[in-house]
């Protein structure tokens, strides 16, 4: 019998701050969500990640399992300080359900917490239900990004990028 974590589609689970303990369980997530291999997540570059003081990785998981999760590291884009969401995925049977708008919430208050109020994200061209959480959430499309991504089906051809802004709080 399959685990259910959440009852009727409703998030029972928090996103909580990802522990080095949760790498595996993160790669396993990876392999069974994402289309395509170049957007794996390497453990040694999971573990930066989750130990640095310049980014937050949170997941959503019960017991050994990671439903969901998202990944926002700090930077400076043209000389500003600013956040750059770097993943959000959840499984595709819990998608629709909120999930992702509560991560990327949390992912917006670390951001502010470290006093940045810019955030930046690059989505693919082709994957409207990511762009249009964004831009439900205040993410302006700022440019196209050609040939950014690599093809989901190994092909040799690149496909296109959306990059977008979010300025939060009123800060210009």
């Amino acid at each position: 019998m399959t685990e259910k974590p959440f009852k009727s589609k409703k998030l029972e689970h928090k996103p909580v701050k990802a522990c080095v303990s949760d790498i595996d369980k993160i790669i396993i997530f990876e392999k069974n969500v994402l289309n395509d291999s170049s957007e794996y997540t390497s453990k040694s570059n999971l573990k930066r990640l989750i130990q640095s003081s310049n980014s937050e990785v949170l997941v959503i998981k019960n017991k050994n399992k990671i439903y969901a999760y998202g990944i926002v590291t700090l930077r400076h884009f043209k000389n500003l300080p600013s956040g750059h969401i770097y993943k959000i995925a959840v499984l595709p049977e819990l998608r629709n359900c909120g999930i992702a708008t509560e991560i990327l919430s949390e992912l917006e208050k670390y951001v502010i917490q470290k006093n940045i109020f810019k955030l930046f994200a690059e989505v693919r061209e082709s994957n409207k239900a990511s762009l249009s959480l964004f831009q439900k959430l205040g993410y302006i499309p700022i440019r196209n990004l050609f040939g950014y991504y690599s093809c989901i089906d190994n092909s040799y051809e690149l496909e296109n990028g959306i990059k977008l802004c979010k300025t939060i709080n009123g800060f210009t």
